[in-house]
């Protein structure tokens, strides 16, 4: 992929790593990242992405024929929460 470039993969598009680290990363940040240029920038952000994109859609199709209403999940994973904090003690 050329940095000047759009390519599509799946369904994702691959956003071009300098026009991303012009429009969106602090200039501070964007300096740090030049002083290792050895890293794979863009792979790891790309790898963020994807990484993020796939727990979306793990959580979507974990919750789509769900019959518990989202108060529920949230009081289920409070009591969960307080029974592994004192599993934990």
């Amino acid at each position: 992929m050329g940095l000047g470039s759009w390519e599509k993969k799946g369904f994702l598009f691959i956003f071009p790593l300098r026009l991303f680290m012009e429009r969106i990363l602090p200039k501070d940040l964007e300096a740090k990242m030049e002083k290792s240029p050895e890293i794979g920038w863009s792979f790891l952000v790309r790898r963020s992405i994807m990484k993020k994109l796939e727990e979306i859609a793990f959580m979507e199709f974990f919750t789509s024929e769900s019959e518990i209403t989202e108060e529920e999940a949230i009081k289920l994973g409070k009591e969960l929460d307080k029974k592994l904090a004192k599993w934990y003690e």
